[in-house]
């Protein structure tokens, strides 16, 4: 029996390279996968926490039955600052509308992100706006 030595020369090492790219590649795309799902989840919470806000603020609203600006707004909005990290409370506003009983809360913040949900770096900085906007009828 005779054996092909000339052509099979190192075909087992470009053979264990090619399956350690693939490899590589799989790896890379769950880390990348892990990391988005991380930053989907902080953005998920801040929202949750945001919605929990704006319905404590229209709690006070509904205790009055007025869509004014609640007396303890300025306590609020200390709130928003300390429960949302890197939230612009100039941003967030306070709006009702004359005397037909409607109010739009608007809370805004910044959040840090390593990868934008779209995939790759983002440009620049790494803070993206969010905002969260709501509004309630009190009769």
């Amino acid at each position: 029996m005779k054996q092909a030595h000339g052509y099979q020369r190192g075909m087992m090492m470009l053979e264990v390279l090619i399956a350690l790219l693939i490899f590589t590649v799989g790896v890379l795309g769950m880390v990348k996968m892990q990391a988005v799902a991380s930053a989907n989840s902080v953005n998920s919470e801040d929202r949750a926490t945001a919605a929990l806000l704006a319905n404590d603020l229209i709690a006070e609203m509904w205790t009055t039955k007025s869509a004014a600006q609640p007396a303890d707004f300025a306590n609020w909005t200390s709130r928003v600052t300390t429960a949302l990290r890197g939230a612009d409370t100039s941003k967030s506003t306070f709006a009702a509308s004359g005397g037909s009983g409607t109010a739009t809360i608007v809370i805004t913040w910044n959040r840090q992100m390593g990868l934008n949900v779209e995939g790759g770096a983002e440009s620049g900085s790494t803070l993206q706006t969010a905002t969260y906007s709501t509004q309630v009828v009190i009769q």
